[in-house]
């Protein structure tokens, strides 16, 4: 049971990750936003944030769930 929630915390952190590089390409694509897009790297909520400002919702979602899948995993550890 231990070794499989952690590859399912490995798992989640990989494509939390993974979505937050996304995330700041995305950000860093829309004209004039490349210190918004840098800012958003450093503090992630930015980053959540302006994805969803700039209309991005479906990776903004994806980034929150796959923290929500983190956090879970690690409360229960």
């Amino acid at each position: 049971m231990r070794a499989a929630l952690g590859w399912t915390l490995l798992g989640a952190l990989v494509l939390h990750v993974a979505l937050h590089v996304a995330l700041t390409v995305q950000n860093a694509r829309e004209p004039g936003r490349g210190l918004r897009a840098l800012a958003g790297f450093l503090l992630p909520p930015l980053g959540f944030w302006w994805a969803l400002e700039a209309g991005h919702r479906r990776l903004a979602f994806a980034w929150l769930a796959t923290l929500a899948a983190y956090a879970l995993g690690v409360a229960l550890a």
